[in-house]
């Protein structure tokens, strides 16, 4: 039912619940839909089909946590996120870890 609504409607009800994220496929996600998500709520980043760092520094940006469900951050993204909450730092790869 989302999916057929249009990207402007998506985006207002992504403002309103970001978890809902979930409901909207692959074919439907614009980059707009899932930053107004992930401004809403940082961990429907991991419902984003494409990562993009504006929609990964809006997820870390909310909640630096979020990090943990990021698909190779940069350096940049890491850095906001453990300066929002230092317990992000756990989720940061270290050189020679195994992803």
């Amino acid at each position: 039912m989302i999916n057929d609504l249009c990207e402007r409607k998506i985006i207002q009800l992504m403002k309103i619940d970001g978890s809902r994220l979930v409901e909207v496929n692959e074919t439907t996600q614009t980059e707009k839909i899932c930053i107004a998500a992930c401004e809403n709520d940082g961990y429907a980043v991991r419902f984003a089909f494409n990562q993009t760092p504006a929609v990964q520094m809006a997820a870390v940006r909310k909640h630096g946590k979020a990090l943990r469900y990021i698909h190779n951050p940069s350096d940049n993204v890491a850095t906001v996120a453990i300066n929002r909450d230092s317990y992000a730092a756990r989720y940061v790869n270290k050189p020679g870890e195994n992803s």
